[in-house]
């Protein structure tokens, strides 16, 4: 879609720092990002050296306000260059856009970001007061849509000639691009002196209805009671706010910056223990039209935010949710918000990010532009243009606000657990050059450089957990310049276990896992562990899981080879043992046992979920745990101990050609080998479940694996009974997956019949 966006308002300078011109930029941005070409029709460019728009500028006559002049001027610019659409942001003396529509029969989307003949007769006076309301209303009138940044103004322009159908509640917003939790502060903090202080902070330029007097009071109360604490003020102050600085003895515990461009602005906010968005009683109730740009970045970038309970920041901020709430004006109760935030850093955190998902979910500028080209191209579709061409829905409802990764999910992934380090994961922009700085081949000096991170696939996602993506990194080499491609896997762990298995695949690589194992039964290379994101890396192997080569009609070779590679596993001699004697390897990490009362203590969570997703089912369940605690009592113990898969399944394999890939050891540990061969066969049967609807469909398949494993490492005279046990104990386990998924639940029953089954079966007696 084309579009012409009218700022016919002097005191915009596109290319400047004010908030209203980061609006301007902020929307224009996100709908050429979008696809669409837009152009700004301006009197007032700004700085050259300004920032500057993604969109073309195009400067009005320069010599004259007047609206017709404008329009005349702006007509004559159509006819060289037809657009689709017109925007225009609201102001005072300008109706050019109804001038235009009523010419060119082009929609409208009029921006209404305040009230601004109400403004202008209160603050300042208005000569003609009947002439400003006249063209407020045919503005209001003429609009196809309305787009206002909160209610106040909603009701406002309703109750002077807008038609409330076609008004819609757009608030301000972010470009994710500069603020997210992921910014860091510490370059800030270092340059003002600011480590180990509790900083307060403030962004904006400080206005009257900025209340900093309120703001400065609660800061003095805090000081007095901790010296630490620390004022950060961004942006132009009001100069009787800094005479009162020096007045009441602050100056010390105050730094303000002076005017900043807003790209500073992020790293400014991330250097803030607590962001402060203070507004004046006067402006509380129904007067309050503001929809304050400083409180959407200070939530964007993940800083605990204390905002007047006013207007719009009441409606956004949720107390003891996502930020808190205090009384306008109460310079007591702000501080006493501010101290609980740096009293308890970590609730503090759980707030911020709070308020950081709901702005970076729903308060975007790409959200702001997709609902914008949404409203002209419905009513483009209801009318042709002076030139005869439709806007066009279908290109206008393409806009999106992030990519969409391979598993259906909308990225970047914003996880109330893993939060920051799987936020910079899945954003390219943010995980590229932390992939350069610790992978081989792209850290200094090394032969490549990486252009550019593409996030090709969201291979699993454990919420509050771990996160898998597959990248691919697209680079080039240094000396021939030729392109390179390079596939990796990325796995985002809550904790930091992650460096230590890559101590272990490591291990698994070098000894006798890697590409030149003779079975070519090997492991993934393991590349990096990035701890800003907490991240494993390792190269992205090709092949299929065993599930899909099943899916296709059984898999007998894969089963054996499957087998197979489960044995070397377990005859490793890559990590020193627990109990089998066996000389360790030079320098090998260890393996942390892994015992059969760990598998009870885990079966006894199982039960508690279990208690809780299927109540109706308690009695069998809780029958059948006391049946498999009193069958573990009667267990011979295994007369050694091996490295243990511990999550071995047909998804942990991948078969690729005459190779086969084994993957995923995040539960790497030393234990019994029957739990390994007893987790394969007992998802076979479920499988098979799955699959068909028959536990016994796989069960030949099963059979060759167990007689493979037996053949590859004969078994010892209790590993039958312990493989039985263990294959019950999977069973149950797998109860636990199938209850709380709706696609699944349909298969607890048969699964909680066999387990019971299974348990008569071979321990009568226990049943």
């Amino acid at each position: 879609m084309r579009i012409l966006y009218l700022c016919a308002d002097r005191g915009i300078p596109v290319r400047g720092h004010k908030g209203a011109a980061v609006h301007v930029r902020g929307l224009t941005d996100a709908l050429v990002q979008a696809g669409h070409a837009v152009a700004i029709f301006t009197p007032r460019p700004g700085p050259a050296d300004g920032p500057a728009p993604l969109a073309e500028i195009v400067e009005s006559s320069g010599a004259t306000d007047d609206a017709a002049a404008q329009a005349a001027a702006a007509l004559a610019w159509l006819e060289r260059h037809p657009v689709d659409a017109l925007y225009e942001r609201y102001s005072l003396w300008s109706d050019v856009g109804a001038r235009l529509r009523a010419a060119a029969g082009l929609p409208l989307v009029l921006e209404v970001n305040a009230p601004l003949r109400a403004e202008a007769a209160r603050h300042r006076g208005i000569e003609d007061d009947a002439r400003a309301a006249q063209i407020e209303a045919r503005q209001f009138g003429a609009a196809d849509h309305l787009a206002v940044v909160s209610e106040p103004l909603a009701a406002y322009v309703c109750a002077h000639g807008a038609d409330p159908r076609r008004v819609h509640v757009t608030p301000n917003a972010v470009d994710p691009q500069h603020f997210h939790p992921a910014v860091r502060g510490g370059a800030v903090r270092q340059r003002h002196g600011l480590h180990g202080r509790a900083v307060i902070g403030f962004a904006g330029r400080m206005r009257p209805w900025h209340d900093g007097p309120t703001l400065l009071r609660a800061f003095a109360r805090l000081h007095a009671a901790d010296a630490a604490t620390h004022l950060l003020l961004v942006g132009e102050m009001d100069p009787a706010l800094l005479a009162q600085i020096q007045a009441a003895g602050l100056a010390a515990a105050v730094t303000c910056t002076g005017p900043l461009p807003h790209c500073a602005v992020p790293e400014h906010l991330a250097a803030m223990d607590v962001a402060v968005s203070p507004h004046a009683a006067s402006e509380a109730g129904e007067g309050f039209y503001f929809s304050p740009l400083k409180l959407f970045e200070y939530l964007a970038c993940g800083v605990p935010t204390v905002a007047a309970d006013v207007g719009q920041p009441a409606r956004l901020i949720q107390p003891g949710v996502n930020g808190y709430l205090y009384p306008p004006g109460d310079d007591a109760a702000l501080a006493a918000a501010i101290a609980a935030l740096l009293a308890d850093r970590t609730h503090g955190r759980a707030l911020a990010w709070q308020g950081a998902a709901l702005v970076l979910t729903q308060h975007t500028w790409a959200q702001n532009a997709a609902a914008v080209t949404g409203w002209l191209a419905e009513a483009g579709a209801r009318r042709v243009d002076a030139r005869g061409s439709l806007a066009n829905a279908a290109e206008a409802r393409g806009v999106g606000d992030a990519a969409t990764g391979a598993a259906g999910l909308t990225l970047p992934l914003l996880d109330d657990k893993l939060r920051q380090r799987l936020y910079r994961a899945t954003r390219p922009d943010l995980a590229g050059p932390l992939l350069a700085r610790q992978l081989p081949g792209f850290r200094k000096k090394g032969p490549l450089d990486l252009e550019r991170v593409e996030i090709t696939a969201v291979l699993k996602v454990k919420p509050g957990r771990r996160c898998v993506l597959a990248y691919t990194l697209h680079a080039r080499h240094r000396a021939s310049g030729q392109p390179v491609l390079r596939q990796v896997v990325g796995k985002v762990f809550r904790d930091q276990r992650g460096q230590r298995l890559l101590a272990l695949q490591a291990q698994l690589y070098r000894h006798g896992f890697g590409p030149d194992a003779p079975d070519g039964i090997d492991v993934p290379q393991p590349l990096a562990y990035i701890p800003e994101m907490r991240m494993l890396v390792q190269a992205r192997v090709p092949g299929e899981t065993l599930d899909a080569l099943t899916g296709r009609g059984g898999a007998g070779p894969a089963v054996a080879r499957a087998a197979q590679a489960l044995a070397r596993l377990h005859s490793s001699r890559a990590f020193a043992p627990e109990r089998n004697g066996a000389a360790p390897a030079v320098d090998a990490p260890s393996l942390a046992p892994y015992t059969l009362a760990d598998e009870l203590r885990g079966l006894e969570d199982y039960a508690a979920r279990l208690a809780e997703l299927r109540p109706d089912a308690w009695p069998a369940v809780q029958a059948l745990h006391a049946a498999l605690l009193a069958w573990a009592d009667r267990l011979p113990a295994p007369p050694a101990t091996t490295p243990l898969h511990r999550d071995f399944y047909y998804s942990q394999l991948l078969f690729d050609g005459p190779r086969l890939h084994l993957i995923d050891f995040d539960l790497l540990a030393q234990g019994d080998p029957a739990l390994d061969v007893a987790n394969f066969s007992a998802h076979l049967a479920y499988l098979g479940l799955e699959q068909h609807g028959d536990l016994s469909r796989l069960a030949g398949d099963a059979a060759r694996f167990l007689a493979a494993y037996c053949a590859a490492r004969p078994p010892d005279e209790g590993f039958a009974r312990r493989l039985a046990f263990y294959q019950a104990a999977t069973w149950f386990r797998l109860l636990n997956v199938v209850a709380p998924r709706p696609a699944l639940r349909h298969l607890f029953q048969p699964l909680l019949a066999h387990t019971q089954a299974a348990l008569r079966d071979t321990a009568p007696e226990l049943a």
